[in-house]
């Protein structure tokens, strides 16, 4: 049960998280992130508009967070390759 009240709880803060890199990342136009961040970008935005306006934000968070609870935000970047982290040992 706890487990459960754990994961609710991630895939909230890391919903949240998503919609504020997203806004970050609207307020710079035509400048452009990696292939990875913006294909999770375009998923989002696909779903909840850039905020442009005050408006009841409930709605946004819960649509984000339903991205990553669905997994859809992990299968938007498993078909690129991302950089290592750190190269592995000879």
């Amino acid at each position: 049960m706890k487990t459960i009240i754990l994961l609710t709880v991630v895939f909230a803060i890391v919903g949240i998280e998503l919609l504020a890199a997203a806004q970050g990342c609207d307020f710079h136009g035509t400048m452009k992130s990696s292939v990875a961040l913006e294909a999770v970008r375009a998923l989002l935005r696909a779903r909840v508009a850039t905020l442009n306006d005050d408006r009841y934000l409930h709605g946004d968070m819960q649509e984000a967070i339903a991205l990553v609870r669905s997994g859809d935000v992990t299968r938007a970047v498993s078909s690129i390759d991302l950089p290592a982290i750190c190269e592995s040992a000879p």
